[in-house]
C-alpha cells in the first residue's frame, strides 16, 4: 500500500504535468528536442540509480548486521536529519536557470555572492537542525526512537554537502558533461557500502551517520575537482564559486556535527546557541540578503 499510493501520486501528477506540456506544445515529436533530451538524461540514469544506493544502503547494511529495530532508530533519525534537503531542493531548482543565464553570459563574478549567500542560509537551517534534533525525534517518534538524536547531527551535515556538490554538477550539466557526473556517484555510492562494512559491525549503527557524511564528503570533493577541469577545458579563468567560503563552511559543519552531539545533554546550551545564531543572522540580515538580491 506505501508503494502503491506513492507511485499513483507521482504518475497522476506527471502524467497530468506531462498532459498539459503536450498540449500546449501542439507537437508530440520533435527530432532535435528528444535527441538532445534523450542524450542528456540517458547517461544520467545509473547516476539517479547510485544516488538511491548511497540513500539506501545504510538501512539495509543495519538491518543485515544489526536487526530491522536497528534499522528504524537510523530510518526516523536519517528522515529528521535530512528534512533540510527540502530546502536544498528549493534553492536548486530556482537558482540553476538563473545559474545557466550567467555562465552563459560569461559573468562568473556575479554568482558567487549569490551561492555565499545560499550556502550561508542552507548552513544556518542545518545548525538549527542539529541543535533541535533531540525535539524534532521527539515530535516524529516515540521514546523508543530517543537513541535516534546521535545519529542526526552527522546526517544534518551531509545535507550542506548534498547543496554544494549540486552546484559543482550544475555546471557539469550546464557544458553537457554527463558522463562523469555517474561514475563519482557509483564511487561515492561504493565507498559507503564499504565504509558501512567496515564501521558498522565495529562501532555499530550509529556509525552510520558518520558514513554517509564521509561518502558526501568525498562526493563534493570528487564533483570540485571534476568541475574545476571542466571549467579550465571551456577556458573559464574566473572561479565560479566562493571556494574559500565553501571550505570553512564545510570544515565548519563537520566540526559542528561533532560539536552538537556534546550539547544534546544540555537542553538550556541547546538553546543558546540557538538563539545567538538567530542573533548573528539578524545583525548581518542586510549583508546576506545583499548576496541573495544579486540574483536578477
Amino acid at each position: 500500500a506505501r508503494i502503491l499510493s506513492s507511485a499513483l501520486v507521482q504518475c497522476s501528477f506527471g502524467l497530468g504535468c506531462a498532459a498539459l506540456l503536450f498540449s500546449r506544445g501542439k507537437k508530440l515529436f520533435h527530432k532535435e528536442y528528444w535527441r538532445f533530451a534523450l542524450g542528456f538524461n540517458l547517461p544520467l540514469l545509473p547516476y539517479y540509480l547510485s544516488q538511491s544506493l548511497l540513500h539506501q544502503s545504510d538501512r539495509i547494511m543495519i538491518n543485515y548486521y544489526g536487526g530491522s529495530g536497528q534499522a528504524a532508530v537510523y530510518s526516523v533519525a536519517y528522515a529528521a536529519g535530512t528534512l533540510m534537503l527540502l530546502l536544498t531542493s528549493a534553492v536548486n531548482g530556482s537558482f540553476m536557470p538563473w545559474l545557466y543565464r550567467k555562465m552563459k553570459a560569461e559573468e562568473h563574478r556575479q554568482i558567487r555572492p549569490v551561492i555565499s549567500g545560499f550556502a550561508l542560509l542552507v548552513g544556518a537551517a542545518t545548525l538549527a537542525m542539529m541543535v533541535f534534533g533531540p525535539d524534532v525525534v521527539a515530535i516524529l517518534a516515540t521514546d523508543a526512537y530517543s537513541q535516534a538524536i546521535w545519529i542526526i547531527p552527522p546526517v544534518a551535515a551531509s545535507v550542506v554537502f548534498v547543496f554544494i556538490y549540486m552546484q559543482f554538477a550544475n555546471v557539469q550539466m550546464y557544458y553537457g558533461e554527463n558522463r562523469g557526473i555517474t561514475w563519482i556517484s557509483l564511487a561515492a555510492a561504493a565507498a559507503n557500502v564499504i565504509l558501512n562494512g567496515i564501521f558498522i559491525p565495529r562501532f555499530g549503527y550509529l556509525a552510520a551517520g558518520w558514513t554517509t557524511l564521509a561518502s558526501y564528503v568525498l562526493l563534493t570533493l570528487l564533483h570540485y575537482v571534476r568541475m574545476r577541469r571542466i571549467c579550465r577545458k571551456h577556458q573559464v579563468s574566473e572561479g565560479v564559486f566562493p571556494e574559500k567560503l565553501l571550505l570553512v563552511l564545510s570544515v565548519g559543519m563537520v566540526l559542528l556535527a561533532g560539536l552538537v552531539l556534546g550539547l544534546y545533554r544540555l537542553g538550556f546550551v541547546r538553546y543558546v546557541v540557538f538563539l545567538v545564531e538567530a542573533i548573528l543572522l539578524i545583525l548581518f540580515r542586510k549583508k546576506l540578503f545583499g548576496f541573495l538580491k544579486a540574483m536578477k
